[in-house]
């Protein structure tokens, strides 16, 4: 038996949204209930600040105002939302440094006031305070749209403020146990969704939740201020996004109940909770503020304190804080800020443009990153260095960078932009250096529109504003056919930000973006905020759920980004089908090279009814024609995908019934080929006879017809294919032995779905029908155990786990490495007998990196694993 294998990954060094925390941890032991993880800290590297020493090697720091600024490190496992657990941790080593005075954390309002070198440190008291911090495991536990998170804070290090002896732990062996069932808890059974379900995948180092998941339909939720819900253009907006494959609903704010944040959060509240494919994309259409014609959705007024030492700004966050006491959003949510229609319509067809690519493809791989560091620092420049480095390794093409020359950052955005660039990111300090609504009106760039990020100092208050520069940049253009600006703009409400935190935000954008695999701008900016979440699980003093909420995006949430020179989509269908019993119908899905595109959404589309499928690995998808049952006309079909250029085609529906029915519960198939196991089961690598019986109930007689069997991989039809001369009015016949080979490649998450196709019957329309040949099937993952650095030796283990239905004795790997820049001490690895849905650890082997190596690569690679009988997988 063979299947594919998904490519395991490993990780050399940080890509700063999790891996610069994870590669801090290695899983030493793990079984159902528990697991045991070893923490190796990292060699101290200090610097000099204000006669301070300052930790310079490390991500993330501990923020107490006053306090020692100290290197922690984050771990996120899954848990089993049932489940009680305990975390328990033994120090193995440590040792001590003397007479040390500890940078002490300045937060941000104590940054932007203070004056000279004049830093606050906290007062010694005669309480735990001394030591720093009280603890060195911190837990905290959250909740992502139904995943249970356990985030554990490690801070390997204790400072007695008093002596100024610093102890440093390190190496931690940390362990999580099930101790048993968690009272009360009952079961939301909601459907997960694909977009967090891969968020929660890449928070996450392991878990313990092994629930079955059934995933919803793709949703997007408008809610709609003043009378937008009547703009022509929404209309065009939403049917477009429809035939993207997501489910999509409008409601203004008499459906809502009324305008105000409570009764908006209980409208979305009650979708997230009982609706069967609740919104995982939510946009707001209007300002948030504006009387008479002038659309609004109001906003949250989020921060502390009074009178002059206040801080507060407006923020959307709170609406999709839908799940658990955290501020982790279950949702994305984007603003499409408007004051009139004629707003709206030059938005969304600026929407509608970039995805449909009116501006052809020329500009996509070019870039624009820049760093103002005159007032915030050199960290602004770091930053965007950091994304220019992760975009180069994912292969854009033309990364434009400006780092200096005061007074000409802004004729420099200007000028990028109307060249053209996907992805404009300025990292700076309050003013935008200088790039106000006199540039954005002198913009002429049409579709070429970017997905522009400007976190800095007050370029977001929407609220505030009448229109602050991101919705300018949002709403700029003087008709639908004369577009200019950004198709999405990230920026941030708050004139008194702090530059570590929005460039924890930025970079987690564009890691979710260029490394983990973001598609939408909303999806975007929920990674920049889960990466702050991580960086500081206990939000300390709310600065978490500040930094994340103050900084919003303008713009559709559910808007697919581009990232790639794209393929140009061929759809190949019928182009006349008549309807029967269990009909379906099949898209093949190509690009320009005519190579097959999996992933990509084909939809059908009469009568405003919409029906979706997801093409295959052969690029196939398979559509049941049910929903269709009574109509009749021309169906038009919409293939989309990421980084592709959309195909838009069509068929004839007819009802009228000219072929027989096959009738499913007569299905039989025998094992004929020597190798069969004789299971009764249908098995990779195995030959059928199948037979069925087919009656006709179209009022008249059938001649001449021919019926074979198909399935949604193209190359796998039947032998042979049957000819029946002639079938009268009611007449039963029987099909009998079609010859079926199942390829020795299939896995337990590509069983191709069969049918029966029958055609002829003098007729240029065909018939496809189901046919329920269920496959079991074996399939493996794997994991990487270990901690590598650039240019070292390294041990490391693989993981395996056993995904499908066969229970193998032992199985074996090859490693078939072919790059240079990695030496493994051997290419054979093994692991012992491994039973469905258990893992089991491989021996340990060495590793050896190259110095070369740069902080954030990443390797892909392939290993065929293989058992002692005909199971193969790479």
């Amino acid at each position: 038996m063979t299947s594919t294998f998904k490519l395991f990954l490993i990780l050399i060094t940080s890509t700063f949204l999790f891996s610069d925390n994870f590669q801090s941890f290695t899983l030493d032991s793990k079984e159902s209930n528990k697991v045991v993880i070893s923490f190796q800290n990292k060699e101290i590297e200090t610097r000099v600040d204000k006669g301070y020493k300052k930790f310079i090697n490390t991500q993330t720091l501990t923020i107490d105002d006053g306090m020692p600024e100290l290197p922690k490190y984050t771990l996120n496992y899954g848990l089993d939302p049932s489940k009680e657990y305990e975390v328990t941790y033994n120090v193995i080593s440590s040792y001590n440094i003397d007479n040390i005075d500890i940078y002490p954390h300045q937060s941000a309002k104590r940054l932007n006031e203070i004056e000279g070198d004049e830093l606050y440190v906290a007062e010694l008291t005669k309480d735990y305070q001394n030591v720093y911090p009280e603890n060195i495991i911190f837990e905290k536990k959250s909740l992502l749209r139904g995943n249970e998170i356990l985030s554990l804070d490690v801070i390997p290090f204790l400072y007695d403020r008093s002596t100024k002896s610093l102890e440093v732990f390190q190496e931690i062996e940390i362990s999580i146990e099930e101790v048993g069932n968690k009272e009360n808890y009952i079961s939301k059974n909601q459907k997960r969704s694909r977009t967090f379900q891969n968020i929660y995948n890449n928070l996450i180092f392991d878990t313990f939740d092994n629930r079955e998941i059934d995933y919803q339909n793709p949703s997007i939720l408008y809610i709609c201020g003043g009378s937008s819900i009547d703009y022509t253009y929404l209309d065009l907006l939403v049917d477009w996004k429809r035939k993207q494959g997501f489910e999509v609903t409008t409601v203004d704010l008499t459906e809502v109940g009324g305008n105000s944040t409570t009764y908006v959060k209980n409208y979305i509240q009650n979708a997230y909770d009982n609706w069967e494919n609740p919104p995982e994309f939510i946009n707001l259409i209007g300002d948030a503020s504006g009387g008479g014609s002038v659309p609004s959705v109001p906003t949250y007024n989020i921060g502390e304190g009074g009178g002059w030492s206040g801080t507060y700004a407006e923020g959307d966050l709170p609406y999709v804080l839908l799940e658990g006491d955290d501020v982790l959003a279950d949702a994305a949510i984007g603003r499409i800020s408007v004051r009139s229609e004629n707003e709206f319509s030059v938005v969304a067809s600026k929407i509608i443009g970039y995805e449909k690519l009116y501006a052809g493809p020329d500009w996509i791989e070019s870039v624009a990153l820049v760093g103002d560091p005159y007032d915030s620092g050199i960290s602004t420049v770091i930053t965007n260095e950091y994304i220019a480095q992760i975009m180069e390794n994912y292969g854009m093409e033309d990364i434009n960078e400006q780092y200096s020359g005061s007074n000409t950052f802004d004729d420099f955005m200007r000028s990028q932009l109307n060249s053209g660039v996907s992805y404009l990111n300025y990292r700076g300090f309050y003013g935008f250096s200088g790039f106000d609504d006199n540039d954005v009106n002198d913009l002429s760039n049409g579709f070429k529109l970017p997905f522009l990020t400007t976190l800095t100092c007050d370029t977001g208050s929407f609220s505030t504003d009448v229109s602050c520069i991101s919705e300018s940049l949002l709403r700029a253009g003087t008709s639908v056919n004369n577009p200019r600006g950004a198709v999405g703009v990230v920026a941030t409400a708050q004139p008194y930000t702090h530059t570590a935190f929005n460039n924890i935000v930025t970079m987690g954008m564009y890691s979710g973006i260029f490394v983990y695999g973001a598609k939408t701008a909303g999806e975007a900016l929920v990674y920049g905020e889960l990466a702050l979440s991580l960086a500081y699980p206990q939000n300390p003093n709310n600065n978490v759920y500040y930094f994340a909420a103050w900084n919003n995006l303008m713009g559709d949430a559910s808007t697919i980004l581009w990232t790639d020179t794209p393929r140009t989509l061929i759809a190949n269908h019928l182009d006349n089908v008549s309807m029967g019993t269990d009909n379906i119908f099949t898209v093949q899905v190509i690009d320009e090279n005519e190579t097959p595109v999996s992933g990509a959404n084909v939809n059908l589309n009469l009568n405003d009814i919409y029906i979706n499928a997801i093409s295959g690995e052969d690029g196939n998808a398979i559509i049941d024609l049910n929903d269709f049952l009574g109509q009749n006309g021309e169906v038009t079909v919409t293939v989309t995908c990421q980084d592709c250029v959309y195909s838009e085609t069509s068929f004839s529906l007819n009802q009228d019934s000219i072929f027989p029915e096959v009738l499913g519960a007569s299905l039989l198939f025998h094992e004929v080929n020597a190798s069969s196991n004789l299971d009764g089961f249908v098995n990779p690598g195995e030959q059928l006879s199948i037979d069925f019986y087919m009656t006709n109930f179209s009022g008249s007689s059938i001649e001449n017809i021919n019926v074979e069997i198909r399935s949604s991989e193209l190359s796998l039809t039947s032998e042979n294919i049957i000819n029946i001369q002639n079938i009268d009015i009611g007449q039963t016949v029987l099909v009998e032995d079609l010859i079926l080979n199942i390829p020795s490649s299939i896995t337990i998450d590509e069983e191709p779905m069969f049918y029966a196709n029958i055609s002829g019957n003098n007729s240029s329309f065909e018939s496809n029908q189901i046919l329920n040949i269920p496959i079991y099937s074996g399939s493996v993952s794997l994991r990487a155990q270990g901690n590598f650095v650039p240019g070292s030796t390294n041990s490391l283990n693989i993981e395996i786990t056993n995904n499908g239905e066969i229970d193998f004795d032992s199985l074996y790997g090859e490693i078939l490495n072919n790059d240079s820049d990695l030496i493994f001490e051997t290419d054979l690895i093994s692991w012992i007998e491994t039973s469905p849905g258990n893992s089991s650890i491989s021996q340990t082997i060495q590793l050896s990196t190259d110095n070369s190596i740069i902080n954030g690569a990443v390797y892909n690679i392939p290993v065929r694993v293989t058992d002692s009988h005909t199971f193969a997988q790479q």
